[in-house]
């Protein structure tokens, strides 16, 4: 049975959770094929990645629905990626900065806090126009991640479904 090989194997239990492989391996008794659960974690992933906070569960079901992924396994990759989204804010920002000649935010949080408490609408244009540089950037590298994580998760799934003990 596909999905005893998966909860069984040893390359899966040491690096992902047990309740992960549990709800991979049921996803596989039903019959998705580890190409599309592959691919639906790539795209849950990389969403899960975009530097703007409470847009990416709603985006993971659009996107799920349109490209006909598993809606459960893009969610679970966006969830998944949270810590990451939180570690990559600064680079895409950064990044973001330094690709439209702008300086990046800077400074100390009392000048950050000072400033949206006395102009609250030039704070949220500077964060608006900041984010949506990040943004832009996470753009230009959305494609090739979801071309590596979809490159790295479908033979670990595919080994994982014929090997097993």
């Amino acid at each position: 049975m596909p999905s005893e090989k998966v909860k069984n194997n040893p390359i899966m239990r040491k690096y992902i959770p047990s309740r992960i492989i549990t709800q991979i391996a049921d996803l596989l008794k039903q019959g998705i094929t580890p190409e599309k659960i592959a691919l639906s974690m790539a795209w849950g992933i990389t969403l899960g990645t975009l530097p703007v906070l409470g847009v990416t569960s709603i985006l993971c079901i659009a996107v799920a629905l349109v490209f006909r992924l598993n809606v459960v396994v893009t969610q679970l990759g966006n969830w998944l990626a949270y810590p990451l989204q939180i570690v990559l804010f600064i680079p895409f920002f950064m990044a973001g900065a330094y690709l439209f000649g702008y300086h990046p935010l800077t400074g100390d949080l009392l000048s950050r806090t000072t400033l949206s408490m006395s102009d609250f609408t030039q704070t949220l244009r500077l964060l608006g126009g900041t984010t949506l540089q990040a943004a832009f950037v996470w753009a230009l590298a959305a494609p090739l991640m979801i071309l590596v994580l979809y490159g790295s998760i479908k033979p670990v799934l595919k080994r994982a479904l014929a090997t097993g003990d």
